[in-house]
């Protein structure tokens, strides 16, 4: 059990004290379902956090007592900007430099320190806001920087915020370029680069030894990965399966730019599922993974046919390409990857930097596959603005979750995978009986193009995609609204695309967070919506990260909270310290105006608001 929140109930209130299920101190009326223990390092001291999951009255609570809750969370609201780590080499990597022989060289890549975050600086964003409802598939109440809108209106919004991307994106990779100049210059080495966040060069045991120095020019410094042929940990890909619904409403991601990520695939166009018409290859790449590129683009064409789909293998290190902020006709709203780049470890690496900062800079949504061994998340998905893609077996009645799919969270404590979709058994491509999270990525990638197609308000808002998303999942192993296997759960199309009310804001913190209804000190956005008796709802909060912070002090830059009041009283509230979203389910206990309080619990004063809500029922 993962999530945990507070539920005050009227005549009842179960507080954020210590919890151990084996003693007898609840009421009749509760009943324990379960504990978990993990031990976390902080400020060099471990500590201990049982969480328990019990039945309060009929309805099912989990808590995470003790330490992190309330005003003793312990958290400055605004601590000073932190000195940089030391540049960071895998242990494992830093044994082979020590027994390498004189003159002899191995391949690196160099994860470069970007200035401006050493610094503390950021291009000022201009604060926006926008927010809506629709009911039954119409939209009404749109709203846009305060004004009523209509669809126009947000699709000129989004060519500004393109153009304003793309720009902002270009002077980063100059800084980075700049960066690379000056390494060269002071170690001799010949680097390699196009303009990404990481070069590559030969270097020797010496060099690498003078590289891991350069704490103010290099982040990292790791052996480079290079791929051996198809991937052997994905035992079979998986064919699409789609429910009708977006089909039957003409939805099909058209207009919708993507970015397909297999590495150095390249897929067979000549294939009957790969519709030459909507593609676009920037590159194809030359390495032998001919099957996979088809077939998980296959099932990213068979889910959002009329997407407009950029294939282009990465060029810079952790599958990273950065110019494809200058792909057009459309331009790129999400990517979809679906292979492994040699970053296996479960620590917050340079590559789960660089993902973060990739999203929380271009605004492109990015969904990673979560690999297949049923164990730890590894790769892309590790990264906090990382939509990550489990998958579960649609085979089965009921569904189940696929045994290989990995679910246990990365050494960071985030809670993932965020959703899952098909990746059992299913026929694409002219291949049968195929499995793995390496498909149900495209499936969720191309669910995701669906959705932008019928609301474009979620383009270049990713933190409203991901809330989106996880707000209108089914569970499939059982738990709500939030368990270890499934995340939030299957996507589901006919939930996300009939109701919600959803609004998203962009800027400075001051632009947002100006009030405090409770009195205690910390700033909040507060609204209130209106809701029906009887019926279940779930909330969903997401917030981009800066990942110089997450780097620096191993937790997210800004911990915000979620709480919805009642008119009688009762409260849901969802409140955890690691992780960049939070989730509340509830049934309305009376018709009325309930109050929605986002609350800014800490914020380190590094980064910039990206935040974006979303309810259903």
């Amino acid at each position: 059990m993962k999530r945990y929140g507070l539920v005050l109930l009227t005549g009842s209130l179960l507080v954020g004290c210590a919890v151990d299920t084996a003693d007898d101190d609840f009421e009749s009326s509760t009943q324990a379902l379960g504990e978990k223990t993990k031990t976390t390092e902080r400020g060099g001291q471990l500590e201990a956090v049982t969480t328990a999951k019990v039945v309060e009255g009929g309805d099912v609570i989990i808590v995470k007592p003790g330490p992190g809750k309330g005003k003793d969370r312990g958290k400055p609201e605004t601590p000073p900007l932190p000195d940089q780590k030391p540049t960071r080499i895998p242990p494992g990597f830093a044994k082979r430099v020590e027994a390498m022989g004189k003159g002899s060289t191995v391949e690196v890549d160099i994860f470069l320190r970007d200035p401006w975050s050493i610094k503390g600086q950021e291009p000022e964003e201009k604060a926006a806001s926008a927010s809506g409802e629709f009911n039954q598939g119409k939209q009404f109440d749109l709203m846009l920087l305060g004004k009523p809108a209509a669809r126009d209106d947000f699709e000129e919004y989004q060519k500004w915020q393109h153009e304003q991307f793309r720009r902002a994106e270009g002077d980063l990779r100059d800084r980075f370029a700049a960066v690379a100049k000056k390494l060269s210059a002071q170690t001799g080495l010949e680097l390699r680069t196009k303009g990404g966040r990481s070069v590559r060069a030969k270097a020797t045991r010496r060099q690498i030894k003078l590289l891991v120095k350069e704490e103010e020019l290099v982040r990292s410094v790791t052996e480079a990965y290079r791929p051996e042929g198809q991937d052997g940990i994905i035992s079979a890909l998986m064919a699409v399966g789609v429910s009708p619904t977006a089909f039957n409403l003409g939805l099909d991601g058209d207009s919708t730019g993507v970015w397909m990520n297999d590495g150095n695939g390249k897929p067979i166009t000549t294939n009957v599922a790969i519709d030459t018409s909507d593609l676009t290859g920037q590159d194809y790449g030359t390495e032998p993974f001919e099957n996979h590129a088809t077939q998980t683009l296959a099932c990213l064409m068979a889910t959002a046919p009329e997407a407009h789909v950029h294939y282009a293998v990465p060029t810079e290190s952790c599958n990273l390409r950065t110019d494809v902020t200058t792909f057009s006709s459309p331009p790129v709203y999400l990517s979809s990857q679906s292979n492994s780049f040699g970053d296996d470890d479960t620590t917050y690496s340079a590559c789960s930097e660089d993902w973060d900062d990739f999203i929380y800079d271009t605004r492109i949504a990015h969904f990673a596959l979560t690999q297949n061994e049923g164990s730890t998340i590894r790769g892309a998905g590790k990264a906090y603005n990382v939509i990550s893609i489990g998958a579960f077996d649609d085979t089965t009645t009921p569904f189940s979750i696929a045994a290989f799919s990995n679910f246990v969270d990365p050494d960071t404590g985030a809670d993932k995978p965020e959703v899952v979709a098909p990746g059992v058994d299913v026929d694409i491509a002219g291949w049968t009986g195929v499995n793995g999270t390496s498909f149900a990525t495209p499936i969720a990638a191309g669910f995701a193009a669906d959705i932008m197609e019928a609301y474009t308000h979620t383009r270049y808002q990713p933190q409203l995609l991901k809330a989106y998303l996880m707000s209108n999942a089914v569970n499939v192993d059982g738990g709500t609204p939030f368990s270890d296997t499934d995340g939030a759960g299957r996507v589901d199309f006919s939930r996300t695309y009939y109701n919600g009310r959803w609004a998203w804001w962009t800027g400075g913190y001051g632009s947002w967070y100006n009030d405090d209804t409770d009195g205690d000190g910390r700033m909040e956005i507060a609204f209130t919506t209106s809701l029906v008796a009887g019926r279940t709802y779930r909330a969903v909060i997401s917030w981009l990260v800066k990942a110089s912070y997450v780097q620096s002090n191993d937790r997210p830059n800004m911990d915000i909270d979620l709480k919805i009041t009642a008119p009688n009283g009762s409260r849901w509230t969802s409140s955890s310290v690691s992780q960049n979203y939070e989730l509340v389910e509830f049934t309305a206990p009376q018709s009325g105006t309930y109050d929605v309080v986002i609350e800014r619990y800490s914020n380190s004063g590094q980064g910039k608001v990206a935040l974006g809500y979303h309810l259903t029922w």
